[in-house]
């Protein structure tokens, strides 16, 4: 297992049960595409304050202060913005 997936999983039994990862993409076909990403869950009915939240290693993230996550909605944090849209399209955030 990687490093980048080991975090993950350790990441997962960290987070409050309401926000799960719900998708990994952690080995691009290409190595050299930037184009990781994580895909947060909101389970609950409820708005969840993500701020001041942090993910580390293969995507350093520390969330601002005011970001929210939807009621069953979803958020993707990809390790490069733009070479995730180039290639699989825009950056969803928020609930289906």
């Amino acid at each position: 297992m990687t490093r980048f997936a080991s975090f993950l999983l350790l990441l997962a039994a960290v987070l409050h049960a309401s926000v799960v990862i719900n998708d990994i993409h952690s080995h691009p076909v290409l190595e050299t595409e930037p184009v990781k990403f994580i895909e947060l869950s909101n389970t609950t009915g409820d708005i969840i304050d993500l701020s001041e939240w942090s993910i580390s290693e293969g995507i350093d993230h520390v969330f601002p202060v005011g970001s929210r996550l939807p009621a069953q909605g979803f958020y993707l944090l990809a390790l490069d913005p733009t070479e995730h849209n180039r290639k699989f399209g825009s950056i969803f955030v928020g609930s289906t």
